[in-house]
């Protein structure tokens, strides 16, 4: 099965992320995710990021740090997630590719269904980000 690879963003501002809801159609239809998409051949994954989130979402952000990969086995595609804590830098965004936004606190993320592959992802994130107590850890 071909790998995948898939660059996402958390997007931060004034204490909240950026997550995003899939459309009613294709695999994983309904669920929340973070904002980015697949890897363009001869595209970096920090080029894919920047572009993936301009086209979903009109916005720039800038990068702070990556995240260790996440590998996982879907019935439809092995993918890799390759995340990246960002900071929004220009643009309110909009959903241009037809998907409902909302920036919500990091522990709102258990709320929210989100793919899988997310699983272990999630917990990482609320704890980085929440770890001086003011939601935004980063």
């Amino acid at each position: 099965m071909k790998i995948v690879d898939v660059a996402i963003a958390i997007v931060c501002q004034e204490n909240q992320i950026l997550i995003c809801q899939r459309g009613p159609d294709g695999p994983l239809a309904g669920y929340w995710e973070f904002p980015g998409g697949k890897r363009e051949e001869n595209e970096t994954l920090q080029q894919c990021l920047h572009r993936e989130l301009h086209e979903e979402l009109a916005i720039t952000a800038t990068v702070l740090r990556s995240l260790p990969c996440i590998e996982h086995a879907y019935p439809h595609a092995q993918v890799r997630l390759n995340p990246f804590i960002c900071r929004l830098q220009s643009g309110d965004p909009q959903p241009l590719a037809g998907v409902q936004f909302r920036w919500i606190h990091p522990t709102e993320l258990v709320e929210y269904r989100f793919p899988p592959a997310n699983d272990d992802l999630i917990p990482r994130i609320i704890a980085l980000l929440t770890q001086n107590g003011s939601g935004d850890g980063i």
